[in-house]
């Protein structure tokens, strides 16, 4: 094989190929084994993860080079180990473009006039945590077939489940990290605001109004939460509606959260609720168990309570303190 000489590559893949000008887009098969060389750190876990949302395969002539897009914001040197018909033949380290969503290859490199497979293992340590992926390619092939088992994607949405309006019960990965508290952005007459916690163990906050002062696994729950709110909202109930235009409520919701999720804490989560604390403000009440587990308001619970608020509001001359609903 000719020598691969001052490469700066920038992707991850497992291919086999043809000769000839075309371009080949390259997918992924589930990783099955890692490969570390001389030149990668010693990770203390190994996984699969899909940072690469695509590959393509430059051919000119007998000379190739890559380009590839990225899951999420990558921002991590990437090793490439390649194998040519089960024999390893070059290691490549490559980089991201400036903003971490593409790698590009401009310099050409050089593979063999004949060979059976190609197989490309691209890892990347995050956090101590290596990620491998595995590309194969044979040459009697344009597209590799992709046969993942988990959709574990970078940049994929650990709180993608909390989108599900009817869904009362998620479970969040204890892994991830909370993030920084995202306000609920509704184009419409309803407004969530506020973070309440009501750490229900002896020595807790009761409550506390800071987002920081939050409990990791709490500050997911009611980032999740939000979101929950957001797709509710995005087509809400027509009796909630009803209820704007019908009684003194103004469209106002407060943020609230139980969590039970320490050790010290019995585990009474009865569910998510939204109260009229005030006709003029609802709470919207998520509750955090153990585990990861998440308690939020559903739609079928807002419409529930938008018309036990409306039917008192019209006892009670537009007003709707005390309405609730779980």
């Amino acid at each position: 094989m000719k020598s691969l000489t001052n490469v700066a590559i920038f992707i991850f893949m497992v291919f086999t190929l043809g000769c000839g000008e075309t371009e080949s887009e390259i997918t992924e098969e589930k990783t099955r084994r890692s490969r570390c060389s001389s030149k990668c750190d010693e990770a203390s876990a190994v996984t699969t993860l899909r940072f690469l949302e695509n590959l393509t395969l430059v051919v000119t002539g007998t000379e190739f080079h890559l380009t590839a897009k990225t899951l999420g914001d990558l921002q991590s040197q990437v090793n490439i180990d390649i194998e040519i018909d089960g024999e390893a033949e070059v290691f490549l380290q490559m980089f991201p473009s400036m903003d971490g969503t593409s790698y590009d290859t401009k310099n050409p490199f050089a593979l063999p006039e004949a060979y059976e497979t190609l197989t490309i293992y691209a890892w990347v340590d995050i956090d101590e945590v290596e990620y491998l992926q595995e590309f194969t390619f044979d040459v009697d092939s344009d597209v590799g077939v992709e046969s993942l088992e988990q959709a574990n994607n970078l940049g994929s949405d650990p709180f993608a489940e909390a989108k599900d309006v009817e869904a009362a019960v998620i479970t969040i990965a204890l892994d991830v990290q909370a993030p920084a508290y995202v306000s609920a952005d509704v184009h419409r007459d309803f407004g969530l605001r506020g973070t309440e916690f009501w750490q229900k163990w002896p020595g807790g906050e009761n409550p506390t109004y800071s987002y920081s002062v939050g409990t990791e696994e709490g500050r997911k729950c009611i980032y999740a939460s939000a979101r929950r709110f957001e797709a509710v909202m995005a087509d809400p109930p027509q009796s909630l509606i009803d209820l704007y235009e019908g009684s003194n409520w103004r469209g106002g919701f407060f943020s609230w959260n139980d969590d039970y999720s320490s050790d010290k804490a019995r585990d009474l989560t009865r569910g998510s609720a939204l109260w009229a604390w005030k006709t003029h403000l609802v709470k919207w009440i998520s509750q955090t168990g153990k585990d990861g587990e998440c308690h939020l308001p559903t739609k079928s619970m807002v419409d529930r309570f938008a018309k036990i608020a409306l039917e008192k509001s019209e006892s009670e001359g537009g007003e709707i303190k005390g309405a609730r609903s779980q």
